[in-house]
């Protein structure tokens, strides 16, 4: 099952993890804004919430438009952790 790493779980986030849960992905999901609303509503379809970025990405796909991004912003931790 291929995993996909997602941030953030608010209004938008919460229905497209819950469309790739329900296709089949696997989704390691962490809060972005710091509140915790959002896994409530995701984990009983199988969301597997996580604390950082780190553990989201690790063995996870990434868009290459999420990776451009973060090469841009210099977030070079996203991809030192990620190893699919």
């Amino acid at each position: 099952m291929e995993q996909i790493a997602f941030f953030g779980l608010g209004t938008m986030g919460v229905p497209i993890i819950k469309n790739l849960l329900q296709a089949g992905y696997d989704v390691a999901a962490t809060v972005h804004n710091g509140h915790r609303q959002g896994p409530d509503a995701v984990l009983p379809y199988g969301a597997r919430i996580v604390d950082t970025v780190q553990e989201a990405v690790k063995n996870a796909l990434l868009p290459i438009d999420f990776k451009s991004y973060g090469v841009m912003i210099g977030a070079s931790d996203l991809f030192m952790y990620n190893t699919p």
